[in-house]
């Protein structure tokens, strides 16, 4: 099962991550948050352009140019444009086109992406401000370190987009698709995960939200399949000028604390299988939610 392609993996009807995350809304568990429908950003897109510019860096693959490219346009590539590429539209009708036939110039930017999209069919353009940013990211994360090894030395015999099915021991089959999966010898392995964010606050914050639910769950797929996986490390690469790079792992605080963290990630696994299973209904209220404020006593 583990040799599967991504596009298998993506298919295979396996309990995820994402799928968890969506129904874990700041602690609580909320149905109709995981029935949202996520309005695509382009911007979305450029952690992946990150993970392949890094494995191609590291591996000598050419995985970044299979579903990329470079331009020279400068501003903003719109939103729709990758779903209209990925689904292979007809780019000619998303021209806006005046009476007299002339391109209006209210959308020159626009054009001027359509045009390069025309001329690399089934790629995505990289604007000259990503591409820019992406090379200044992937040269700092190559050069940092974690755990006194450097960054690219670690990746450069990691696997790649490693797919793995897993039973827990809930007895509920999962899956997590490993981006760098890092064999130390010994039976020992580091989870690799390449994140990009706007800055290192909002990462900080996600993890206690939400990214503590894919260690949990990374980790269990791995050592399940593969051998002993303490926990994962994040490298992340902050959008935020001086476009640093830095590595984050998730500390439980302890063995008790570990325990209580597992065992609200089991009971969350439990109670979307549950809901999963019953039709995915929306439930359409949030329990009681307490806000704590505080007066300073008088002296």
């Amino acid at each position: 099962m583990n040799d599967m392609s991504e596009q298998e993996y993506r298919k295979y009807p396996a309990l995820n991550f994402s799928s968890l995350a969506a129904f874990y809304n700041k602690g609580v568990f909320s149905p109709d948050h995981a029935l949202m429908k996520m309005e695509y950003k382009s911007y979305f897109e450029y952690g992946k352009m990150f993970e392949n510019m890094l494995q191609d860096a590291v591996s000598g693959t050419n995985e970044f140019e299979k579903r990329f490219f470079q331009t020279e346009v400068a501003g903003k590539m719109p939103d729709e444009m990758i779903s209209w590429i990925d689904n292979e539209d007809d780019l000619e009708q998303y021209y806006k086109i005046n009476k007299d036939g002339s391109r209006s110039k209210t959308c020159r930017v626009k054009h001027a992406f359509l045009d390069e999209a025309m001329n690399n069919p089934g790629k995505i353009p990289v604007s000259i401000k990503d591409w820019d940013m992406l090379q200044r990211h992937t040269e700092n994360m190559l050069r940092m370190y974690y755990l006194d090894t450097k960054v690219e030395d670690m990746l450069t015999d990691a696997k790649w987009q490693v797919p793995i099915v897993f039973t827990d021991y809930d007895d509920l089959e999962k899956k997590a698709l490993v981006d760098c999966l890092v064999d130390l010898g010994g039976n020992q392995f580091i989870i690799v995960d390449i994140k990009t964010t706007a800055n290192f606050k909002q990462f900080f914050w996600m993890t206690k939200d939400k990214y503590f639910i894919q260690d949990l769950h990374y980790t269990k797929a791995v050592n399940i399949k593969y051998g002993d996986c303490e926990n994962m490390v994040f490298l992340v690469a902050s959008k935020e000028a001086p476009y640093l790079c830095s590595p984050f792992v998730v500390d439980y605080g302890g063995i008790d604390f570990k325990s209580a963290a597992n065992n609200e990630y089991m009971d969350l696994c439990e109670a979307y299988s549950k809901w999963d299973k019953a039709g995915r209904k929306p439930k359409g209220w949030l329990p009681v939610q307490t806000v704590k404020h505080y007066f300073k006593e008088d002296e």
